[in-house]
């Protein structure tokens, strides 16, 4: 969604320089051929999209351009407008590389976020994805336990969370539910196992028991804290870095839980 309203915020002001023109022919030329060009550039980026985001934009530039309310209401409307486009533009910035909100929508990471929770994640912790591009640009490396944000490997447009337990190199493995990363035993305080201490054989299912494998380059390996219910990379493989939005901070809602969720670093076993 922040994606949107960046690209969404972009073409509207892409457009909104061309009113600087006085001229309103060369004003609407201008804006028409500006806004084609931002059209066919989100169109190369996520064509999945574009009718809706380009009709959105298309709607938003319509006031900028042909300026259709009565000329003595045309100061206060500019101001308006001008103030509106200021506020989204500010927005999408903060929603696309500083902060942004996100709502726990399974109980994959219970007990640390429950169903329900509004948590905060900051965006530029890990790194960011240039608009436009594949390109990634990488700053902090995620730790172990760190609580992350990611789109779903298999299907980009959904997000996830899951708590990362495998770095790059690790070799990870489990056994009867307990994990081992690099032949040491993993203490996780923050687990919770539905099952209790039932475990599903290497036959019946990767869940209980998996490994020995080794995590490549720039890859990681994530689980949620409620391992008998989570779909994570017992399942679906390494998470590669270029997939990461964010680390979670901490939760604003339900008042009750605020400041909830924690970034618990599981240790070795001595």
């Amino acid at each position: 969604m922040e994606q949107l309203v960046f690209f969404i915020s972009l073409g509207v002001g892409a457009v909104y320089l061309v009113t600087i023109l006085r001229e309103k022919r060369l004003k609407i030329v201008a804006g028409i051929i500006v806004w084609g060009g931002w059209a066919f550039a989100f169109w190369k980026f996520n064509y999945v999209e574009w009718p809706r985001v380009v009709t959105l934009t298309m709607l938003g530039c319509i006031p900028f351009l042909f300026e259709f309310y009565p000329k003595k209401y045309a100061g206060d409307v500019r101001r308006e407008l001008n103030s509106f486009f200021q506020t989204l533009l500010i927005v999408s910035v903060l929603m696309y590389f500083i902060i942004q909100a996100f709502k726990i929508p399974s109980g994959s990471m219970m007990n640390t976020y429950l169903i329900g929770d509004h948590l905060f994640a900051c965006k530029f912790r890990y790194g960011w994805q240039i608009p436009l591009t594949k390109k990634y640009i990488k700053f902090a490396t995620p730790k172990r336990g760190d609580v992350i944000i990611f789109k779903y490997p298999l299907d980009p447009k959904k997000d996830f969370i899951k708590r990362c337990i495998g770095l790059p190199g690790d070799t990870v493995e489990i056994i009867n539910k307990q994990v081992y990363i690099n032949g040491k035993k993993l203490i996780e305080p923050y687990t919770r196992f539905a099952e209790g201490d039932r475990s599903l054989t290497a036959g019946q299912s990767v869940r209980d028991n998996y490994g020995p494998v080794k995590i490549p380059e720039d890859c990681f390996f994530v689980m949620g804290d409620n391992r008998d219910r989570s779909m994570d990379s017992r399942f679906w493989g390494f998470l590669e870095r270029r997939y990461i939005r964010g680390k979670a901070l901490f939760t604003y809602w339900p008042p009750k839980r605020i400041a909830g969720g924690r970034h618990a670093r599981p240790k070795f076993d001595n």
